[in-house]
């Protein structure tokens, strides 16, 4: 039963409205109207009040900052910044290093963001959320073992946190601590908030155990929460695949490498999956681009010399298999090309089950090998 002694921030907005009506330059009044616009969804107004406050009081600085959450809240990153950076050299402040640590993680400057935030992250006091942009910044530059040091740091202090324990839990799994990040993000999700990084957690660590059913559940919850999410879509594909069902898969994959079209290891299972499917030519193009992106990786030398084999297309294969095993040399992909042409690989049950550990035997999308699980399904 809701409260009857609490207004909605509509209510107590139109209500603070009509008094600013009749006293436009109160500052209290305009503060108070920025706050509850953007309480309530209300952006286009909390952009009209922040305006003229910062019309009104140009310096003032808790106007200027507010206005800089209003530009965030509209996605307007770049003014954000402009206003933040002015703020923060104006006045070092935890708060406003934050905020505009925030906008730079935002707009994919984790560098900056990183820089912007470490000259304050060892205080004390430092705030969860500071801990957590921070520990998120460096797994974004691919610091994990340094991000993991990190979060255990300030794991006694932070751990009543959700999305402290959210972005720990992810950490972790790409850390290849699979345990830890089960008990963080069982811990983030029971908290009763549904954060993103937990939601990916849960499902990757299912697909390790074997349990698609409980890994599509997941994924697909945090793809409802964040349709542009490349790890929820790579998981569910995976999960897919597992379950056998590689028209879904196909499907979601092509949507994980339009969300992460710089993520190999998706490309390389959805060039599989095309393999299972029997499209070679949708095969040899998946391949083709995931070595566009980098020559140096052999799984997508091998990926494509099976293509090129299972095409009979025998001395491209061969010179495929010969470049994957000279950049790795234990290269499942190239091995299994050699069997497809010396025809051991004939079997098409053998060709799935050889093609799924293939897929398995790598960190998949989200850090988790799927190895143990895939050992254990009968194919």
């Amino acid at each position: 039963m809701s409260n009857p002694t609490v207004q909605p921030p509509t209510l107590d907005l139109d209500r603070v409205e009509r008094y600013l009506a009749a006293d436009p330059a109160n500052p209290h009044l305009l503060a108070s109207a920025i706050d509850l616009s953007l309480a309530a969804g209300k952006l286009d107004a909390a952009r009209k009040h922040a305006d003229a406050a910062v019309a009104l009081l140009p310096d003032d600085l808790f106007m200027a900052h507010r206005r800089g959450n209003v530009l965030i809240a509209q996605g307007e990153l770049a003014q954000a910044a402009q206003v933040f950076a002015k703020l923060l050299q104006q006045t070092p402040d935890a708060n406003i290093a934050f905020n505009l640590a925030l906008v730079y993680f935002r707009q994919g400057d984790y560098t900056q963001a990183l820089a912007t935030l470490e000259p304050y992250i060892a205080a004390d006091d430092v705030a969860p959320a500071a801990v957590t942009l921070f520990a998120r910044t460096l797994h974004h530059l691919g610091e994990v073992s340094q991000a993991v040091a990190f979060v255990e740091r300030h794991m006694p202090r932070c751990s009543g946190d959700t999305d402290f324990l959210a972005a720990a839990s992810l950490l972790y799994l790409d850390n290849d601590q699979l345990d830890e990040a089960q008990r963080l993000s069982d811990a983030a999700l029971a908290a009763g908030a549904r954060p993103l990084e937990a939601l990916v957690v849960s499902g990757s660590v299912a697909l390790g155990r074997d349990d698609a059913s409980k890994a599509k559940a997941m994924f697909g919850e945090a793809i409802a929460a964040s349709p542009s999410d490349g790890r929820s879509w790579s998981g569910l594909g995976m999960a897919s695949l597992l379950e056998g069902n590689s028209a879904e898969a196909k499907e979601q994959l092509q949507r994980a490498v339009t969300h992460m079209p710089t993520h190999i290891g998706s490309w390389h299972t959805l060039g599989w999956c095309h393999i299972m499917r029997g499209e070679l030519s949708d095969a040899e193009q998946t391949f083709t681009q995931a070595l566009a992106l980098d020559r140096n990786f052999g799984e997508s030398h091998g990926g494509l010399a099976v293509v090129h084999a299972l095409q009979g297309r025998k001395s491209e294969a061969e010179e495929g298999i010969e470049r994957a095993l000279r950049l790795d040399k234990e290269g499942l992909s190239a091995r299994y090309a050699q069997m497809v042409l010396s025809g051991v690989a004939s079997d098409p049950e053998k060709f799935k089950t050889l093609a799924l550990k293939i897929l398995s035997a790598r960190p998949g999308p989200a850090g988790a090998t799927l190895v143990a699980a895939l050992n254990k399904r009968k194919r």
